[in-house]
C-alpha cells in the first residue's frame, strides 16, 4: 500500500465511523429540539409539533401518501384557525 492508502485505512476504522454516525445523530437531534424549543423564531405559530420538528412530516405526505401534503396544509390551517393567502 502507498502512504495515502495507509492514511485512509487508519482514518476509516469502525470506531471512527461509529463516532461519526453518533455525531451526525446528535446534531440532527439537537436541530429537532431547537425547532420545537422556545428559542425558535416561529414558536408562536400553532401547528403539529412533528411538522415543526423536521421535514419528515412533509416527506410522509408527499412521498409515502402520494403528494397529499398541500391538502394536509389546508386541513392544518382549518384546524388551527389560520387563513391561507
Amino acid at each position: 500500500m502507498t502512504a495515502n492508502q495507509d492514511n485512509i485505512a487508519f482514518i476509516a476504522t469502525p470506531s471512527n465511523l461509529l463516532a461519526l454516525c453518533g455525531i451526525w445523530i446528535a446534531y440532527h437531534l439537537a436541530h429537532v429540539l431547537y425547532n420545537i424549543s422556545p428559542w425558535h423564531p416561529l414558536r408562536r405559530f400553532p401547528g403539529p409539533k412533528l411538522a415543526a420538528a423536521s421535514p419528515l412530516y412533509e416527506f410522509w405526505y408527499d412521498m409515502i401518501l402520494g403528494g397529499t401534503y398541500t391538502d394536509r396544509i389546508k386541513v392544518i390551517h382549518r384546524v388551527y384557525g389560520m387563513s391561507i393567502a
